[in-house]
């Protein structure tokens, strides 16, 4: 059930007097103040509803400044004889209509400096890559994708960088991906070999936070150099993990220093707070819900066996009279039918007339 709750509250703000000279003494104005507390939901548990506030101010004038002086001072005194700070902790700011809380203000990602590329590799839990079906350039002896697979699980793991699979991949926050493309020498064009990769994850455009997106976040080119004619296709495509491998280290090591840190500040140089998003680890993800090792999907997880006290229907009087009488908590009245019963009132069967349950009469 919504509450509304409206609390007057007189204030008192003082300002200095037109001329701005040092010394002179503050101007005051009174004003009153009515705040309206509201839940905002129908039901909530426990108690703990959440709830806003709104105030409504008004300028107390004309009025005659002795007399709020002293319901300021009477106010004063009954706070102190009740225990309470004369400074109530819920008093609200005044100026919060006219310039936000700096604690409040809404967070603009606009505000926020362009990031370095590396730090899209700041706390990468796993990737997906899978080169295995590359296939050979001509003239490569032996296997080619395959080989390329097991280099990369070997350099990926000595650097603690899990890699999973296809279907994994998509339960790992961000999603990243690592993706390796390879162009073989074509002597019909005069096209010498090349290789390109990138790494995806989902990302939000900063003009439009609804919109999300898979985008590459880290990319690495190679190709052929004729000042280093020893460097082969396959050779290229490992050294793209190499320099995966580095730039992961640089970026998660101790002494790097992101661009953006807390507190950002807004046009105004007001400190902005970012809202608290918690993305679930993947290893939380696996514990949670792990794998069924035949399938290689999420294991089911039985629905809970019982409604939340919000959901829970409430009784009709009829049911709740039968429930009452059925715990015994009305009286008893075995001659009595159970129309007659529900007529009853939990304060004993003479309060109420009833109807015997055999009519007397012929």
């Amino acid at each position: 059930m919504k509450v509304n709750l409206g609390v007057l509250v007189l204030g008192v703000a003082a300002t200095l007097l037109p001329g701005g000279g040092q010394g002179q003494a503050p101007a005051e104005r009174y004003w009153i103040s009515r705040e309206t507390v509201s839940t905002g939901v129908d039901n909530c548990r426990d108690g703990a509803c959440p709830h806003t506030s709104t105030y409504t101010t008004r300028l107390f004038s004309p009025e005659s400044k002795t007399q709020l002086r002293r319901l300021m001072s009477l106010l004063d005194f009954q706070a102190a004889a009740n225990g309470m700070p004369v400074e109530h902790p819920d008093t609200p700011e005044f100026c919060a209509q006219q310039m936000p809380d700096p604690n409040r203000v809404i967070w603009n990602p606009e505000w926020m400096k362009t990031s370095h590329k590396l730090e899209a590799l700041r706390g990468l839990e796993a990737i997906h890559v899978d080169v295995s079906k590359l296939k050979a350039p001509e003239g490569f002896d032996g296997p080619f994708g395959k080989a390329l697979q097991k280099e990369v699980e070997a350099k990926f793991a000595a650097a603690g960088i899990p890699i999973v699979s296809a279907q994994d991949v998509e339960r790992v926050p961000g999603q990243p991906k690592l993706q390796v493309f390879f162009s073989a020498t074509n002597p019909d064009s005069g096209c010498w070999w090349s290789v390109f990769a990138t790494m995806t994850q989902t990302a939000l455009l900063t003009r439009d936070i609804s919109v999300k997106i898979s985008a590459g976040t880290w990319a690495h080119m190679r190709g052929f150099d004729p000042d280093d004619l020893e460097l082969t296709e396959y050779g290229a495509i490992a050294g793209v993990f190499d320099a995966f491998v580095a730039d992961y280290r640089a970026a998660n090591a101790p002494d790097f220093e992101p661009v953006n840190v807390l507190p950002f500040t807004d046009m105004h140089d007001r400190p902005m707070t970012i809202p608290e998003v918690f993305v679930k680890p993947y290893a939380q993800i696996l514990k949670d819900a792990p794998l069924d090792p035949e399938t290689g999907t999420p294991e089911d997880t039985p629905p809970p066996d019982y409604i939340p006290s919000a959901r829970k229907p409430e009784p009709s009087p009829k049911a709740l009279k039968r429930m009452q009488l059925n715990a015994g908590q009305l009286p008893d009245a075995p001659d009595q039918t159970p129309e007659a019963m529900e007529k009853l009132s939990t304060t004993g069967a003479a309060a109420t007339t009833v109807a015997p349950k055999t009519d007397p009469t012929p």
